[in-house]
């Protein structure tokens, strides 16, 4: 075999061999790639989660204040209530108006305490929905890395 049969025999496996490592480059640009988006995926993910958490204790909270709103609502109720009682005698009109001004004014703050709740339960409904979604997109992201991962390992072998 001639000397430029041979280098072009050379040239050929060369060119063999360094086609294979671009093609292992194109395949670990894409493993970085996706790696990135796991990592912020898992970054979102976290920030939804600590959002989540922020949510559960702000119904806590809420419902913490609410227990304070209802309790404060039966007491003025039962002191209106008592009032009321004692003054029958010398003046069942003006009890009787002590009592449904009482009522209204409990029935207004469990209104309002009632619709901070609902509120707080929304926000942390609204904010677990958004964490399983991302949690969904972090298992996809999850699977074409494995996918990629084992593209570059057959590469690698073979």
């Amino acid at each position: 075999m001639s000397a430029a049969l041979k280098t072009a025999d050379e040239l050929k496996k060369l060119s063999r061999m360094f086609q294979a490592v671009i093609d292992s480059v194109e395949t670990l640009e894409r493993v970085g790639s996706m790696e990135q988006a796991e990592s912020e995926a898992r970054a979102r993910v976290a920030k939804l989660q600590a959002e989540a958490d922020e949510l559960v204790a702000t119904v806590a909270s809420a419902k913490l204040e609410t227990q304070a709103i209802m309790d404060a609502a039966d007491l003025r109720k039962s002191e209106a209530e008592r009032k009321a009682v004692e003054l029958v005698s010398a003046a069942q009109q003006k009890a009787d108006a002590l009592v449904i001004e009482a009522s209204d004014t409990a029935g207004k703050i469990i209104a309002e305490a009632e619709a901070r709740k609902a509120s707080a339960e929304e926000a942390a409904a609204s904010a677990v929905a958004r964490q399983e979604e991302a949690e969904k997109e972090l298992a996809e992201i999850e699977k074409k890395i494995d996918s990629a991962r084992a593209r570059v390992a057959k590469i690698l072998a073979g």
